[in-house]
């Protein structure tokens, strides 16, 4: 399974090891599904990661080696070059692209993507589920 994790999964992973958003990042690192990013996604993380309000969780030179890690892990494919308006906020527009082109879900805490009427936008906790169902 190919699943999209959104940058807001993963910068909730990188400020605390306990959570779904930090399990789902596990699962990926496990091998459980196989991680997909674009470099538009890392971009995203990087930038999110440097604001000032995270200094308290990580330094800058470990924001900057999480972003690398997750570069590394992930199976990079190409920003998605057509990106129609498909949420409130167009600046996740990608992320729907991308989920539509080269990933089997994607997995966000963002309303403006989980209340979007598709069954493959999912919850990080609705992930675990759907992975540990197809374990079995």
């Amino acid at each position: 399974m190919r699943i999209v994790l959104d940058p807001n999964v993963l910068v909730s992973a990188a400020l605390s090891s306990k959570g779904p958003s930090a399990q789902i990042l596990a699962e990926a690192r496990e091998g459980s599904f196989e991680l997909v990013a674009c470099p538009a996604l890392i971009d995203e993380l990087g930038r999110v990661l440097r604001r000032e309000r995270f200094r308290s969780y990580l330094s800058i030179e470990d924001s900057i080696r999480y972003v690398e890690a997750i570069a590394r892990l992930a199976t990079s494919v190409a920003n998605p070059t057509q990106v129609p308006s498909a949420t409130r906020d167009r600046d996740d527009d990608y992320l729907v692209a991308l989920l539509g082109s080269s990933a089997d879900l994607l997995v966000s805490g963002d309303k403006d993507l989980t209340d979007l009427d598709d069954a493959r936008i999912v919850s990080p906790r609705a992930a675990i589920e759907i992975l540990r169902a197809a374990g079995q």
